[in-house]
């Protein structure tokens, strides 16, 4: 009967982990995850957009995708860097494995955006996917 209880409470954190990196799309915001492949043609097909890396600014000084702009999720005026933005525009996010950029997504459904691209495996999975196509 113990073994249960603990196997039962591991189901639920689990849950309730996986349920803290959902971001839900409704009537006025539509958010997906894309996979390297699916991301870059979605990016290269949308006009007007935002390219958006939401790692530190080490991270994306180490490397970052061509034309990305660097807004920091975990700086404290992450907010206020968002609020320039024009809502209306296509965003695509992009974090290092992907952990990161649902949480901003929440930040920028909440501010009014209308929809959001976030790259799934993030750069790292990216980084691995162009190499993969280079031999």
């Amino acid at each position: 009967m113990g073994s249960a209880k603990i196997w039962l409470s591991g189901i639920i954190l689990a849950l309730c982990l996986q349920a803290c990196f959902s971001v839900r799309s409704d009537s006025k915001f539509t958010y997906s995850k894309l996979n390297p492949g699916k991301y870059d043609t979605c990016l290269h097909d949308s006009s007007p957009h935002y390219l958006i890396d939401v790692r530190t600014g080490a991270e994306y000084r180490k490397g970052h995708m061509a034309g990305a702009d660097n807004y920091n999720f975990l700086a404290f005026h992450f907010g206020r860097d968002v609020d320039t933005l024009d809502r209306n525009k296509v965003v695509f996010l992009y974090c290092q494995t992907c952990h990161r950029s649902p949480f901003a997504a929440r930040i920028m459904k909440k501010k009014g955006f209308k929809r959001v691209y976030d790259l799934k495996g993030g750069y790292a999975k990216w980084c691995k996917t162009r190499q993969k196509q280079k031999q």
